[in-house]
């Protein structure tokens, strides 16, 4: 399955004399029988009169993430990416065979692996766009990104291998290009315009390679992905974690949940006629707890601006972490 997208157009209000208004999310996730209501905001607002600079407006932004999206779209400075690199005696078609069978090296926008762990792992991943004019939108610096076209659309396949005495060996591939869905019923944070239902992501934005040990035997594989939203004045970037694990010789998503969210939106005219900006945004830290249900650590998603928690518990039935509110 393909995720698709369409290219929001690039916004860049602050070029513009404005009066920021800065509102810090304070959301609240509901828990139990009314997780799924809509979510309570506390918010604390700055307001400054002064015409906005970009450096000014990109202080007040908290989170990193966030700085980021701003440098990239207000600024439209070009952030390292993970790029295009492969250990010695692993080609590129080699792993294109390997992890996506029958697609075309014509059609391969980027292709690498990064090490992981500490057993001569290595994550292997490739991005193959549908057509080749979608090409021209990429110079094979980003994993997978929605950013480069009007209309593209693109599969991520992803495995690790290892390296024996210098040869390629497979280890385990996703079944597939990458697909899971992300929900919003639980994380926290804001969601996109339809998040509560199952949204799959438009991009992968890092290989998320933190020691995610989920049992004394199991690490799994962090990916960020994200989603991205246009508005009249504004738009929002969304990003979520997602872990999987090695089972046999296939990689299984075992949590899916938002991380991130940033909102740069029209506010209302003051009485001169100038439009305040309006800019929210939220952040969740994964935590791994010392208490174990059917072998698997508990997790948790703790909002690091108000310090809501919600906490995931293995389900062996599901075959996943699910949340202890109900899902």
């Amino acid at each position: 399955m393909m995720f698709s997208s369409t290219r929001q157009v690039s916004f860049n209000p602050l070029l513009l004399s404005t009066t920021l208004v800065l509102t810090a999310s304070l959301s609240c996730a509901l828990v139990g029988s009314q997780a799924n209501a809509s979510q309570t905001n506390a918010s604390q607002t700055l307001h400054t009169t002064q015409t906005v600079q970009p450096s000014e407006a990109k202080a007040a932004i908290r989170h990193e993430e966030g700085r980021q999206i701003y440098a990239e779209q207000m600024e439209g400075k070009l952030l390292a990416k993970d790029g295009q690199s492969l250990p010695e005696g692993v080609a590129p078609k080699t792993l294109l065979d390997w992890l996506a069978p029958g697609r075309s090296p014509d059609l391969l926008a980027s292709i690498g692996a990064k090490p992981w762990g500490n057993q001569g792992l290595y994550l292997g991943y490739a991005c193959v766009v549908a057509e080749g004019s979608d090409l021209k939108y990429t110079d094979g610096s980003d994993l997978c990104s929605e950013n480069f076209a009007e209309r593209q659309t693109h599969d991520f396949y992803f495995g690790v291998f290892k390296l024996e005495q210098g040869n390629f060996q497979a280890v385990a591939t996703h079944d597939g290009p990458l697909n899971t869905p992300v929900n919003w019923n639980y994380s926290n944070l804001e969601s996109t315009v339809d998040g509560g239902s199952d949204t799959v992501p438009q991009s992968v934005k890092k290989l998320d390679l933190a020691p995610y040990k989920v049992s004394d035997q199991l690490t799994a594989i962090g990916i960020r992905v994200g989603f991205s939203e246009g508005f009249s004045g504004g738009g929002a970037f969304y990003e979520a974690l997602q872990l999987y694990v090695i089972d046999g010789d296939k990689l299984v998503n075992i949590f899916s949940e938002p991380m991130y969210f940033y909102k740069d939106l029209a506010g209302e005219r003051d009485e001169t006629g100038v439009r305040a900006r309006v800019i929210d945004e939220g952040k969740n830290l994964l935590q791994l707890l010392g208490r174990k249900h059917q072998g698997y650590y508990d997790l948790r998603l703790k909002n690091v601006d108000n310090g809501s928690k919600v906490d995931f518990r293995w389900s062996r039935d599901a075959g996943r972490y699910l949340s202890k509110n109900g899902g």
